[in-house]
This record gives C-alpha cells, structure tokens and sequence, in this order.
C-alpha cells in the first residue's frame, strides 16, 4: 500500500484523501493509519514523505522534499 500511495502522488503531485482511499481501495481509518507512517509527527515520527494540507475545503496529501527525491527512487508506473 505505502509504494502505490507514493507511486500515486509521484505521479500526480497530491491527492485529495477521498480519492487516494478510493484509488487504494481502502477504508479512510486505513488510509490514515499509512499516513501517520509516511508522514511526520511530533509524538509519532514517521518517515516524512507526506503532509496533508488544506486545500480548498479539500484536505490533501502532497509530497515533502524528502517525498520527492524518493520519487527518483521508485518506479513509477504499476505494470
């Protein structure tokens, strides 16, 4: 689940929380669950990949600086 949510958002740039569980086929409780561990808190850690922001009414999951440079790491495309 962790490389397709960060395939994903290699790909498109950021996902609104709806649709990356939709993509995922998973439940919203799964989804936060992966993005306590691919984001950063300050009890938690984390790997800091990820962050959700605002957007628009919207909440959405964008790639950090150290999202990013994982992206020219990992294969992209699914197949």
């Amino acid at each position: 689940m962790a490389i397709a949510l960060m395939q994903a958002l290699c790909a498109e740039g950021a996902l609104s929380l709806a649709r990356a569980a939709k993509d995922l086929n998973i439940r919203r409780s799964q989804l936060e669950r992966l993005l306590a561990l691919l984001g950063h808190t300050d009890g938690f850690g984390g790997l800091g990949y990820v962050r959700q922001e605002e957007h628009q009414g919207r909440i959405m999951v964008t790639l950090t600086a150290k999202g990013r440079e994982l992206c020219t790491q990992i294969p992209i495309g699914t197949g």
